[in-house]
């Protein structure tokens, strides 16, 4: 589904979709999610980014139902930020100063991780999961954890993993600061 979503250029409309759906589910539940200090994290990807009217769109709907930014996580990834660097930062400056968050998803596997934590101004990394699975057993990928999860902090970063999948992992990953 998504491969075709791409080659046709519909992941914009999708995100769309998905952010009137989200915000819908605020709306409907606005006293609850306040309340209990919820936060709703949304994908969004690389041509939605990279969308001159994207930003200005998410900001109207913002105002027009009147969301919290302080409700909202988005997360990207690597190489969705990476055909243009300028138009992702200006988005997330913009939406930070409303109090959104954002968090940098599958975190290790593009060329360029580095220079992505060092550009985009995230407050959360998520780990890929295929540093995550395997750590127990594997030391390499524990060293990884440990490093990104150092470099991260040393940032003001925070650190949160995917593919959990089993209580050592937890234990280990909470024992690093994950």
């Amino acid at each position: 589904f998504m491969s075709a979503a791409t080659r046709y250029q519909l992941l914009p409309l999708i995100d769309r979709a998905v952010v009137l759906e989200a915000f819908s589910l605020i709306d409907a539940h606005r006293g609850r999610v306040g309340d209990a200090g919820l936060r709703f994290s949304i994908n969004l990807s690389g041509p939605t980014l990279c969308d001159a009217g994207f930003l200005e769109w998410l900001l109207d709907q913002m105002g027009a139902l009147a969301i919290d930014g302080h409700w909202l996580s988005f997360e990207v990834t690597e190489s969705a930020a990476a055909a243009d660097l300028a138009r992702p930062q200006d988005l997330i400056r913009r939406l930070k100063s409303r109090g959104c968050r954002f968090a940098l998803d599958d975190f290790g596997t593009g060329v360029n991780s580095l220079a992505y934590l060092k550009a985009l101004d995230v407050d959360v990394i998520k780990l890929d999961g295929s540093y995550v699975r395997d750590m127990i057993d594997n030391p390499r990928s524990e060293a990884l954890v440990k490093a990104v999860t150092a470099l991260a902090g040393s940032m003001g970063i925070a650190t949160v993993a995917e593919y959990v999948e089993s209580r050592a992992i937890l234990d280990r990953l909470r024992e690093l600061g994950v």
